[in-house]
């Protein structure tokens, strides 16, 4: 999980738990493959580039939820989920 964090982030089990529940929300919405990756007070969800429209269905749902994690803004990156992308 810690894959999920900015290097050099100071994790804690909040933070991992927290990675861990968005996640678990985007997945229950029916995503195959997904990364909830924080960035501070922003979320940034990736998932495959097949499942954008999808996304966009279920946006209000999802958002909703993911709120509820504390999390002040969620963004979705345009780039589509790819290993390596907290690399700089």
């Amino acid at each position: 999980m810690a894959t999920r964090f900015p290097y050099n982030t100071l994790l804690n089990e909040e933070l991992i738990e927290k990675a861990k529940k968005g996640e678990e929300i985007i997945k229950n919405f029916g995503f195959s493959n997904c990364r909830f990756r924080i960035h501070d007070n922003i979320a940034r969800i990736e998932i495959n580039q097949e499942e954008i429209e999808k996304v966009i269905r279920y946006r209000k749902d999802i958002l909703n939820k993911l709120k509820a994690l504390d999390i002040k803004y969620v963004t979705l990156d345009l780039e589509c989920l790819r290993n390596g992308s907290m690399d700089i």
